[in-house]
């Protein structure tokens, strides 16, 4: 640990660098394991073909500098869990919209670019993950990205970010719904909350629901091509004598 082998090739005297001292000297038995090492050495274009180690998300959302949120959260969450996250950005806010103007840096081009790559790469992973989408043009280049990871096996895990308490995030319109509407066809788990699932089923949000309105949220979706499992965050149930 600590040593750079960079300079190090088989049937050289090994120089090995730690922490900033230079050893021109490395006994035969370390010799023959840098070799070792060296030997395991493979190029760019082979470790593209590798298997993966470990389980590997492609997580685009937004990035956040203030606010417990998109991927300053979802990173170091999926990390701990030992899983490789590779976070595409869809924009960049100084805080996330619950805070009053936050300044929004659209990363469209730069989304584009990056699947792009990645494709060139031919980069392998086992889950798409999708969160706030700032544009519409942004739908696209996502939806084909997903289609095409899904028909590799991909599960395609999609929280349609776009409102909460009743109203639709700024800038979003009826456009963003129903390019979310589209996206979540495609998945294989959705996670809405409360005001997003009203919004993607085309039905107005009500202050509280009842069971059966619950069941008809479900149905209503499933009804537009949503067949996914949906999991509805902060429904406010009544009982019938309280709010939940």
């Amino acid at each position: 640990e600590g040593w750079n082998l960079g300079t190090y090739t088989p049937n050289e005297t090994a120089v090995g660098v730690y922490d900033g001292d230079v050893y021109n000297y490395v006994g035969p038995a370390e010799k023959a394991l840098l070799t070792e090492l060296y030997n395991l050495r493979v190029s760019k274009k082979e470790i593209s073909k590798m298997s993966k180690p470990i389980k590997r998300i492609i997580s685009i959302n937004d990035l956040s500098t203030f606010g417990k949120c998109s991927q300053t959260v979802a990173v170091p969450v999926l990390s701990a869990m030992g899983i490789e996250v590779c976070p595409v950005i869809t924009a960049y806010l100084s805080a996330h919209t619950a805070f009053d103007n936050p300044v929004i840096t659209d990363m469209t081009e730069s989304l584009d670019k990056c699947l792009s790559h990645l494709n060139t790469l031919k980069v392998e992973s086992d889950c798409i993950f999708t969160g706030y989408v700032y544009t519409l043009p942004q739908f696209e280049f996502i939806k084909k990205y997903v289609m095409a990871k899904k028909a590799e096996g991909n599960f395609i895990f999609t929280d349609p970010v776009m409102a909460d308490n009743g109203e639709l995030y700024y800038p979003f319109d009826e456009n963003t719904v129903k390019k979310m509407r589209e996206l979540c066809l495609f998945s294989d788990v959705i996670t809405p909350n409360f005001t997003e699932a009203c919004l993607l089923a085309g039905l107005p949000v009500p202050e509280s629901i009842n069971e059966a309105q619950a069941d008809y949220l479900i149905v209503r979706l499933n009804s537009l091509g949503i067949n996914c499992k949906i999991i509805i965050t902060g429904v406010p149930f009544y009982d019938g004598t309280k709010k939940i």
